[in-house]
């Protein structure tokens, strides 16, 4: 209502103070699509330099959470704004935002260089003065940083930022900063294979979710629980909690959830034998990956087609689609796509008859699992090494 009296009486001022915050509420309660059409519109009204770069960066933040690569070209034009003397918590946020998006690209060793510059930046500002800006660009650098450390396969160095986002988020009473700190300790606790305590961190999340009112916050946790009652084997109420995930996902426009539930999906469908149902998703799944063009999106988009494609006893198919998988992936990108992957890899190669393939891989699979922080996967290594020697 206050827009439409701005815009009635021509006020440009107005105009842009209230798209902003009309797409700051936005942000906070989890509906990016919404808000990048107003910081969109607030940029059109901005003639300001400083104001141009806040604005970016907060239209980039709306961007990156889908990896929409015009959100780099905002955070980019912003830095060549901001100063990191005279302001370092807004800069501190733009290379934050910037690192976000190359740990998207699955480059994670710039996110993680471009992060901890970020963090060096704002924690010693936030002692000095915690502001809401500021909490919030502290609460996103340890949680993404948190992130960038898992898809190297470094759980446990991922839950030292992830606890850092917790603990600061207790002591200053930030919410955001504790549910962000959750997610990931849940996501990094169930891919090292203790699915209960992932549990218990993704309850402490919807909690803190409910109370922040983030949708967006509040839908993350489905993966964590989708994943740990699928490990635990009550693929029933797996079931039950990827479709109600993926729903919410979709009511926001949170693509990239959207995708990894879905390829969830598929695989669980194809290991309960639905196999028609489950090739039907996958296929939707990669086609929509592949539009996204995100590494890690497309990537698990063919290790959940390839997976129904095991099950189906289509063993060329899912070879082609673990060749393309090691294709994208090159060196520092998303280790933790080649944990999930490798034991599939080495035993659709030991089914099609290559053995000695499969015992090259599994070779590089049980050096992959010693330098990664994931317990579980030694189980794998175990009985994949049982397997190629006919025990």
């Amino acid at each position: 209502r206050a827009l439409e009296c701005a815009e009635s009486l021509g006020l440009k001022n107005e105009q842009l103070e209230i798209e902003e915050a009309i797409g700051n509420a936005a942000l906070a309660s989890g509906d990016t699509l919404r808000a990048t059409v107003h910081f969109d519109r607030a940029l059109e009204l901005a003639n300001n330099p400083r104001d141009r770069a806040r604005i970016q960066c907060q239209a980039a933040s709306s961007l990156v959470t889908n990896g929409d690569h015009r959100g780099l070209d905002y955070v980019r034009a912003a830095l060549l704004v901001l100063d990191p003397e005279t302001d370092p918590m807004a800069t501190a946020n733009a290379l934050a935002i910037e690192g976000r998006f190359q740990h998207l690209a699955g480059q994670q060793y710039e996110a993680i260089a471009l992060l901890e510059r970020a963090a060096s930046l704002a924690t010693p500002e936030a002692e000095k003065e915690i502001t809401p800006f500021g909490a919030a660009t502290v609460s996103t650098i340890f949680g993404f940083l948190a992130g960038a450390y898992q898809h190297l396969g470094r759980f446990t160095d991922g839950n030292e930022w992830a606890w850092r986002a917790v603990e600061f988020g207790k002591m200053h009473d930030v919410l955001l900063a504790q549910a962000l700190g959750y997610e990931f300790l849940g996501e990094n606790t169930v891919n090292a294979g203790d699915w209960q305590k992932a549990l218990e961190y993704a309850a402490c999340e919807r909690e803190i979710a409910q109370r922040l009112h983030s949708r967006e916050r509040l839908s993350w946790t489905y993966l964590v629980t989708s994943l740990s009652y699928m490990a635990s084997g009550d693929l029933e109420l797996a079931e039950r909690e990827i479709r109600e995930g993926k729903a919410l996902a979709e009511s926001i426009g949170e693509r990239r959830l959207t995708l990894l539930l879905t390829g969830f999906l598929a695989i669980m469908l194809a290991d309960l034998g639905r196999i028609d149902e489950a090739l039907r998703i996958a296929w939707e799944n990669y086609h929509s990956a592949e539009a996204l063009g995100l590494v890690y999106s497309r990537n698990e988009g063919r290790r959940s087609l390839a997976h129904v494609f095991f099950k189906q006893g289509e063993l060329d198919e899912t070879l082609r689609l673990c060749d393309e998988i090691r294709e994208l992936l090159s060196e520092g990108k998303s280790r933790i796509t080649h944990l999930w992957l490798g034991p599939l890899h080495i035993e659709a190669l030991f089914r099609a008859g290559r053995r000695e393939e499969a015992s090259q891989r599994l070779a590089e699979y049980e050096a992959l699992v010693s330098d990664c922080q994931a317990p579980c996967r030694e189980r794998d290594v175990v009985r994949l090494k049982k397997l190629l020697d006919g025990n």
